[in-house]
């Protein structure tokens, strides 16, 4: 053997290996096998290699074989032509005078052929057979014939602008409808012949390519929801390597301890790839929307140790996945992230699948805990039309469901999970916690202090600063404050705005930059230990209860008395005694009043509830 006619990419078989040359150089070659492993060897020893049979090239087919399904005729068919070209390849000179006709002869005469081949068909079938590397149902079967039609290139072209035209339109045309555009166009023209059919307009848009009529149709984000494809699987070898983050809206109501509604909940989840625990999550409960401040206070409390003994899951993530939502893109989020040091991954808008393990979990959420669960409507359907409403169904306090959402997430971390090979969540977690240690963050300078809303705020003489009906106080404040007051004199008071930052889940304390420094100083509520652990929402349920305007009495005939958030502009004062007959006030105010008719038909009476503020709780 000439080792010099090997090159690279040629497939070996070396030591009872199988693999390919991956370099060949002039005295040295590395030959890569087949499971990944690279070894370099010498042109000396692959020669010997070869002497000794150790060695050998690995023929590689050059066609796609033929799998092809074929009836009981075919397959005979398939054996009688094989019977002929076996024959004439076993002649020295197959194509020579003669050769053919007398193979043709005996093959006939020996499998009873009736009807054998002519010498030109065979010879036509034998050049096929050999190109086909001797697949006679390639040959014969694994071509499709098409016939060739007897329209025009001109009526061709006219037949797809009509498609693009009217077919492949957001507004959904039918086929139908786009062929009778087409169909007007043709006898415009005014052609000969007659106007192609509608069956032979629908196989024209039936050869486009499927993707590209989505993506006309349907949009980007369906074409690629139709594109997208699971070629290999997520490969991650410990905790944190990889964590998803989303947030999931959920159609079930939910009331306080006095038994009014105050909203449906929003959760946010963190949850780790590898042995697919929930690092942490958040309940909002309110409108269905995501804000930062959540996202912040989500993750924060994720990476965070928890002081639940049966909650050990901790530690700072090397990659998190998120999506373009507004909450992850927002300045004060990408700030967070920065903070953190970890690599953000975004995953594309209305692509779910670009984070499939936290989707699918968000998938088991709504079948194993929700569906079943009192009060719980499913997720909103229009095409459904449904009398009962989340209001009417809602039968839980938000307590009693912060209490049962805590008991699923237990279950599941102990729960033997599919994707981990009958292992629980909380087993492969603390067997790799074991050779990794999560990375804890016990220390958080700048990120513990950053919150997620950002507003100005004025900062005043004595009493710090007041946000959201809670006031804020510390001595660096005040220090803040004379640095910042221009005035010198005792008394006077200048306007002094500085920028905050605060976490709706978290009433404890709020961030005040600096503006001369821009360093970031966290400022306590005044409430003290009694604002731990309470959002800005649980601090606002004790304020005077305002009527909403769901709570407006309804008189006769059903139509809600008209009301209005805003105030009502007040006219000028009207003197009582400016009238053509002056009324006496003596006598109007000693006049016993009337009843309210509280008790007439159609009055409806309701009981006054705080305004629908967020309450937002976090587990």
């Amino acid at each position: 053997m000439i080792l010099q006619h090997l090159s690279e990419g040629d497939a070996i078989s070396l030591f009872g290996r199988t693999g390919h040359i991956a370099y060949f150089g002039q005295s040295v070659a590395v030959i890569k096998y087949i499971d990944g492993e690279d070894i370099s060897i010498s042109q000396v020893e692959l020669n010997h290699a070869y002497i000794s049979g150790e060695m050998s090239l690995i023929r590689r087919p050059t066609y796609n074989p033929c799998h092809v399904k074929l009836d009981k005729q075919q397959e005979r068919e398939v054996i009688r032509f094989e019977e002929y070209c076996s024959e004439l390849n076993k002649e020295q000179k197959p194509c020579g005078a003669g050769v053919r006709e007398r193979v043709i002869f005996e093959v006939a005469a020996k499998i009873g052929d009736l009807a054998p081949p002519s010498t030109s068909h065979l010879h036509k079938i034998y050049k096929q057979w050999l190109a086909c590397q001797k697949n006679m149902t390639e040959v014969l079967f694994g071509k499709k014939r098409t016939r060739r039609p007897n329209i025009s290139e001109e009526v061709f072209g006219l037949m797809d602008e009509a498609i693009k035209k009217h077919y492949l339109k957001k507004s959904k045309a039918t086929i139908l409808m786009a062929y009778k555009e087409f169909e007007r166009a043709y006898l415009g023209r005014q052609y000969l012949s007659p106007c192609p059919s509608l069956s032979t307009f629908e196989r024209r848009i039936k050869k486009l390519d499927r993707l590209n009529v989505i993506l006309a149709r349907f949009g980007k984000s369906a074409a690629r929801e139709e594109a997208r494809s699971a070629n290999s699987k997520i490969k991650i070898k410990k905790i944190l390597d990889l964590v998803s983050m989303d947030a999931a809206h959920f159609n079930v109501g939910l009331k306080n301890k006095l038994g009014q509604y105050i909203g449906m909940p929003s959760i946010y989840f963190v949850l780790d790839g590898y042995s697919r625990v929930i690092l942490g999550y958040a309940i909002h409960v309110g409108k269905h929307s995501e804000s930062s401040g959540c996202v912040i206070h989500t993750l924060r409390y994720a990476i965070s140790k928890k002081t639940d003994p049966r909650y050990p899951f901790c530690g700072l993530p090397s990659t998190i996945i998120v999506d373009q939502g507004v909450a992850y893109v927002s300045e004060d989020t990408v700030r967070f992230f920065s903070g953190l040091e970890v690599n953000i991954v975004k995953t594309a808008t209305r692509m779910g699948w670009g984070k499939p393990m936290i989707e699918r979990f968000i998938g088991t959420v709504r079948t194993s805990f929700f569906s079943g669960l009192d009060g719980y409507l499913g997720k909103h359907d229009k095409k459904i039309y449904s009398d009962e409403t989340v209001k009417k169904a809602a039968v839980y306090t938000l307590a009693e469901f912060r209490q049962a959402f805590s008991k699923f997430i237990h279950d599941y971390h102990n729960t033997p999970h599919t994707g981990l090979n009958g292992k629980t969540p909380a087993q492969v977690w603390a067997e790799s916690a074991r050779l990794y240690p999560p990375i804890l963050v016990e220390d958080m300078p700048h990120t513990q202090l950053l919150r997620g809303i950002r507003e100005e705020k004025q900062l005043k003489h004595g009493t710090g600063i007041t946000c959201d009906y809670q006031a804020f106080n510390s001595t660096e404040l005040q220090r803040l404050y004379h640095d910042l007051e221009s005035s010198k004199r005792p008394g006077e008071r200048s306007d002094i705005k500085v920028t905050i930052y605060r976490d709706p889940l978290d009433a404890s304390a709020i961030s005040v930059v600096n503006p001369k420094t821009n360093v970031l100083i966290e400022v306590p509520n005044t409430l003290g230990y009694d604002a731990e652990g309470y959002s800005f929402a649980d601090l606002r349920r004790g304020r005077t209860a305002k009527t909403t305007a769901e709570e407006a009495p309804v008189f006769d005939g059903g139509v809600r008395e008209e009301y209005s958030s805003n105030k009502r502009r007040t006219g000028p004062d009207v003197p009582l005694d400016d009238f053509d007959n002056p009324m006496d006030l003596n006598e109007v105010l000693s006049t016993p009043s009337k009843s309210v008719a509280s008790n007439a038909i159609g009055y409806e009476t309701r009981p006054q509830a705080p305004d629908e503020d967020d309450y937002v709780s976090v587990e």
